[in-house]
């Protein structure tokens, strides 16, 4: 009878803790997904006019490739789109294999401090609506042909992951 009566009490207490940790796990998530919602929102300046972002994807012989870019429009930070040429390395690259990362900072604001990583895909789009909803008139020296230059194409990316960075901490996310 002994060893039953202290079964459970272990059993009891072990089970009020589980509970207790439950409760605060509960409790606690909704204030992570705010914080993280407020960390994103803040993130989406990095996508704005203006910005320099870097895609890295995988390159010949297996190695990472880092180029800047600037975003041409963006919703949230889970879809943004760039201009490229078609006859770029970073567009063969692509075609072979569309994963890639993204990373973008502010350099010049160093009190702010926030980073944004995404992990996903891209699309090479080359419809007439697809380039002229990207086109910035900015491009028309790489582009001389504008949005209808043949050579001009649009990069697609699609966020699968990601994380963002800032002084009070980094939190993971999935898309």
């Amino acid at each position: 009878l002994g060893v039953a009566v202290f079964l459970s009490l272990v059993l009891t207490i072990a089970l009020r803790w589980v509970v207790s940790r439950g409760e605060a796990i509960l409790t606690k998530r909704p204030l992570e997904r705010h914080a993280l919602r407020e960390q994103l929102k803040q993130a989406e300046r990095l996508l704005g006019p203006g910005s320099t972002i870097f895609l890295a994807v995988n390159g010949d012989g297996g190695f990472p490739d880092v180029r800047a870019m600037a975003p041409t429009r963006f919703e949230g930070v889970g879809t943004l789109w760039m201009l490229t040429g078609v006859d770029s390395d970073k567009c063969a690259e692509l075609s072979k294999d569309p994963r890639c990362m993204i990373y973008a900072t502010d350099l010049e604001d160093t009190e702010a401090y926030l980073e944004l990583r995404l992990r996903g895909t891209v699309e090479i789009l080359e419809d007439a609506e697809s380039r002229a909803a990207a086109w910035q008139d900015d491009y028309l020296c790489y582009f001389p042909g504008g949005k209808d230059d043949l050579n001009l194409r649009v990069l697609k990316f699609t966020a699968k992951s990601g994380s963002v960075q800032n002084a009070e901490g980094k939190e993971h996310f999935d898309l």
